[in-house]
């Protein structure tokens, strides 16, 4: 079991996404996702599942981004026992760990890659009109995935343990490398020289930085995940 918070939007992508509205319909059919659990949303279509958000977000018109976005993968070795009903408690064990309560949401299984995976979709408004508590989101959600695994004896896959095994690493590295740093082309030169690479993700209207990764040429990892200290800002 994997979890990657991903980058909060509206609810129009976001639903739209997981629901497979922007995706060519003669490959993505109805029968490679489904809806396996739910709470305070109208599922019978998109576009009431998109009505149904944004009216609780209407309490809080100004918070941006209010759609958060949430993926988490099984190993393939645990596949037989994740049915539609395992996979809804699990996100339902997940968001009550994280402190994703009192609010809207909805999980969508998909069928069509190699993995067992699904997303949650939730409001980030909740349903007192009040903004969900995500502090220390990134090391919270590594603390409920084990509490999880280790409760149900799911699979700690090999990737995610090269993850694991690498995160100090690179903190180390990265650590070490910023230190006394003018520039970002004097921390890049550092880095290069400890065997990591820095990696920008920018806006795609104005083309400036907003996130950085860092890579080894093995696995590439957010700064964020690997410590508050080290996103962009």
């Amino acid at each position: 079991m994997f979890a990657r918070i991903l980058k909060s939007g509206t609810f129009h992508d976001v639903v739209g996404y997981v629901t497979r509205q922007f995706h060519d319909p003669k490959e993505y059919t109805p029968d490679t996702w489904r809806i396996i659990g739910s709470e305070n949303i109208f599922t019978t279509d998109y576009a009431k599942m998109v009505q149904s958000f944004e009216a609780i977000h209407g309490f809080m018109l100004g918070k941006e981004n209010p759609a958060g976005h949430i993926s988490i993968s099984f190993d393939n070795a645990d596949a037989p026992r994740l049915t539609d009903e395992f996979m809804a408690q699990l996100a339902k064990e997940y968001m009550e760990g994280m402190g994703i309560k009192n609010t809207q949401y909805l999980v969508v299984r998909h069928l069509e890659t190699g993995h067992p995976h699904f997303h949650i979709v939730y409001n980030r408004v909740n349903m007192s009109g009040k903004a969900v508590d995500e502090r220390n989101n990134f090391r919270r959600s590594d603390r409920v995935v084990k509490a999880i695994k280790d409760k149900y004896g799911l699979t700690y896959s090999p990737l995610q343990q090269k993850y694991e095994d690498k995160i100090p690493v690179f903190k180390e590295r990265i650590s070490q490398a910023i230190y006394g740093c003018k520039s970002w082309d004097e921390f890049s030169r550092r880095l290069a020289c400890a065997g990591l690479e820095v990696k920008f993700h920018d806006d795609h209207n104005t083309g400036r930085h907003i996130g950085v990764k860092f890579t080894d040429g093995d696995i590439t990892v957010n700064g964020s995940k690997i410590d508050r200290a080290f996103t962009y800002r």
